[in-house]
């Protein structure tokens, strides 16, 4: 029996996966578009063809009850394959890694950058995913901040270095025992923003744990979001803690360093 893969929300590692299937792969879409991230779970049904077996890869179709046999490779929700991994674990966990093992390919060294990246960006520029060097991590997730906000690596790299000056003299919230650098007074526009993604490559850089604040306009709202370097016990106690706040929707997926809730 052959696969038939159905894709999710673009992103690097979405394209790396793309360039390994090449035309055996159609989208999810929903409304007849490209499915974002907060839009890839509730997809538009599809047609599996005869004789192949469904594998959806961070979607899921309206129709999912008529593919009982479905194959998820995906790491967002609690049930999915990579969702309780953490750094050690980050090919296993992340979405590309579980597709090299279902088509038993080996994976490239670039694959691996990829992967780390994704799956936990914060352990691997701290050297915490094993075969990725933090100084590959780095340059990848400028590389790919550069290219997805269309300006140079040499800008992306000042915003960093910005952000990590915020980072030493901003404020503090406790979880627990750990200190959570509240950068939530700075504003870090809609969307996947210039400054939302150095101020996270900051945050990870610095090894530590911090609250941000920026618009999501996927879901049309103000999100405060925990991202760092934290114990799974920070992420949980921040989920209880963004509840009293009034947020709304939180979520979080500790092993992977982020968790968040909208106003």
């Amino acid at each position: 029996m052959s696969y038939f893969f159905l894709l999710g929300a673009e992103d690097p590692e979405m394209k790396k996966m793309e360039e390994l299937l090449g035309d055996s792969l159609q989208y999810a879409v929903l409304d007849g578009k490209r499915v974002h991230p907060d839009s890839a779970y509730d997809a538009d049904p599809v047609v599996v063809p005869r004789q192949h077996q469904l594998v959806l890869i961070e979607c899921e179709p309206s129709n999912i009850r008529e593919h009982p046999d479905a194959i998820r490779l995906d790491h967002h929700r609690p049930g999915d394959p990579g969702y309780n991994k953490g750094a050690q674990d980050f090919l296993k966990a992340s979405s590309i890694g579980q597709l090299h093992q279902l088509l038993d390919v080996e994976p490239t060294a670039e694959v691996l950058v990829v992967a780390a990246c994704d799956h936990c960006m914060p352990d691997a520029v701290q050297g915490r995913c094993p075969g990725v060097s933090p100084e590959e991590a780095l340059a990848f997730s400028i590389s790919e901040i550069a290219r997805h906000t269309h300006t140079s690596s040499m800008e992306v790299s000042e915003h960093i270095k910005r952000f990590q000056m915020l980072i030493e003299n901003a404020p503090r919230e406790v979880f627990g025992e750990q200190e959570v650098h509240d950068l939530r007074e700075h504003y870090l526009d809609p969307g996947y923003s210039l400054n939302f993604l150095t101020a996270r490559v900051a945050v990870a850089l610095e090894g530590c744990c911090a609250l941000l604040c920026h618009d999501d306009w996927h879901r049309g709202g103000i999100k405060w979001q925990l991202f760092g370097n934290a114990a799974p016990e920070t992420f949980v106690l921040f989920q209880g803690w963004a509840v009293k706040q009034g947020l709304k929707r939180v979520y979080g997926v500790p092993h992977r360093g982020y968790a968040g809730g909208y106003l």
